[in-house]
């Protein structure tokens, strides 16, 4: 099955031409599996400098003009693009092929890095957005909601961060957002110590 994947990303991305697969190797070897695909290598891309992308439905996109080599940033030679202007926003995309033996199975879709928020489409729809600089995340919360299971979800404030909970209020809500299709915040955000907890239910009919 062949699916589309497109990524839009405030800043840069730590993403992007070679003959051969770049970082061919699994990311973290201690945890490797036995079936998984590589995403490094040719992804299409075009700079949204105005930030307009999203009006201008950039997520149904089929491919981009520009061609760069994942996971070289922009700003490298590696990447085939070198441009060390500010970026602003920058989306990538290509097609990805699934296995047919993961058929019916929880498939985790992860990025190493990525430079403070971005958001993940897959087929026009979007599956997830992260927010962290330069830091690795996953995306499935799939076949928790879909077994009936509540999700709760916790944003852990540190020290001074304490100070600017309206920030960690706003990405619980992005992200009850970003997964509003499979289920809804059952339970709002409630303060717990340092800890702000929020539960999501699975939509019904689903």
């Amino acid at each position: 099955m062949k699916r589309i994947i497109s990524m839009f990303c405030l800043a840069v991305m730590t993403m992007s031409m070679m003959s051969q697969q770049p970082r061919a190797e699994y990311p973290r070897p201690q945890f490797e599996r036995q079936e998984w695909v590589n995403l490094n290598g040719q992804w299409t891309y075009t700079f949204d400098f105005v930030g307009s992308g999203l009006e201008r439905r950039f997520y149904e996109s089929k491919g981009f003009e520009g061609h760069i080599t994942v996971p070289f940033c922009p700003e490298s030679k590696l990447s085939g693009v070198g441009y060390t202007d500010f970026i602003n926003h920058i989306w990538y995309q290509r097609p990805v092929s699934m296995p047919a033996s993961w058929k019916g199975r929880d498939v985790k879709l992860n990025f190493g890095a990525v430079y403070y928020n971005s958001e993940v489409f897959i087929d026009g729809k979007l599956v997830g957005r992260h927010f962290g600089g330069s830091t690795s995340f996953s995306l499935d919360v799939t076949r928790f909601l879909t077994d009936g299971n509540k999700v709760r979800v916790v944003m852990r404030f540190k020290g001074r961060q304490m100070a600017h909970q309206e920030i960690g209020l706003e990405i619980l809500m992005k992200f009850a957002d970003a997964v509003s299709e499979l289920g809804a915040v059952d339970k709002k955000p409630v303060l717990e110590g340092r800890n702000l907890t929020m539960f999501i239910a699975p939509q019904k009919n689903k």
